[in-house]
């Protein structure tokens, strides 16, 4: 599963979104201001990095910017109470992989988002086996794929007939000779 830092100054959305994400089995940690949580991405590896956006002593589009310098991979995910059409476009144009909005639905729409990613780094950690499980069973570290099954199918046509030494005749009429 995946390991998350939660990032909010409000201590209640700070526990309901610990127990939540810990109960779908993630390892959760959590900071209370924006200086703890750089020292935290400083220090640990996250895939999951939740922060509200207005927090006093640096916000989380801040955060956000700090994270994707030092941890790019890592996904972010910004919460907030006021939203604004400004913060929303602040959050994604630095790099922000989900606004959510702190209403009623938070702790399911955040559940349903870091069950997405978690399931995507998984698809991610498999691949990443399988390609390396390849080379060390081929000793091939480029896989070529024919795009369709007809090319597939025409180059293997093609190829079966050269081994086999058919080659088309060329008509007796035809004049060869360069000019």
């Amino acid at each position: 599963m995946a390991h998350i830092l939660i990032v909010d100054d409000e201590q209640s959305i700070r526990e309901v979104l610990e127990i939540a994400l810990r109960k779908q089995g993630h390892r959760v940690e959590v900071a209370a201001t924006a200086e703890a949580a750089k020292k935290r991405i400083e220090s640990q590896i996250f895939d999951i990095i939740i922060s509200d956006i207005r927090m006093p002593g640096g916000g989380g589009v801040d955060l956000l910017r700090f994270a994707k310098e030092v941890a790019p991979s890592c996904y972010f995910l910004l919460i907030t109470g006021v939203p604004t059409l400004e913060t929303a476009i602040a959050s994604l144009n630095s790099g922000a992989d989900r606004y959510v909005i702190k209403d009623h639905e938070l702790v399911d729409q955040l559940r349903s988002a870091v069950q997405q990613v978690a399931e995507n780094l998984q698809w991610k950690k498999e691949a990443g086996y399988l390609r390396r499980e390849l080379r060390r069973l081929t000793g091939l570290d480029n896989i070529w794929l024919a795009p369709s099954t007809k090319t597939a199918r025409a180059r293997r046509n093609h190829s079966s007939r050269l081994t086999a030494g058919h080659f088309p005749k060329l008509s007796s009429n035809r004049n060869c000779s360069a000019t």
